[in-house]
């Protein structure tokens, strides 16, 4: 008998931001059940990685963000990690 155990993932964890000129490195811990990840600065979507790391260009040098990253698998998605960084 098959059983759909699947749940949602556990949140990303260990979120950071290292600046770059005009733009942030995010990097994180893999998330238990994640097989996607989304990510948002502020609260725009500006894309989707397997990866635990994600390159956001185009910013601002000098000004502050909050980003975020959101684990999702086929299940659901988890809530969204937040960590501030400025390029």
């Amino acid at each position: 008998m098959y059983t759909d155990d699947m749940s949602a993932p556990e949140e990303v964890t260990g979120l950071e931001a290292h600046p770059i000129d005009s733009g942030i490195v995010l990097e994180w811990a893999s998330a238990k059940g994640a097989n996607m990840y989304e990510v948002y600065v502020e609260d725009d979507k500006v894309g989707e990685t397997k990866l635990t790391n994600y390159t956001v260009e185009g910013l601002t040098n000098g000004q502050t963000y909050t980003f975020g990253v959101i684990a999702k698998n086929g299940a659901g998605s988890s809530s969204k990690a937040t960590v501030s960084g400025t390029p």
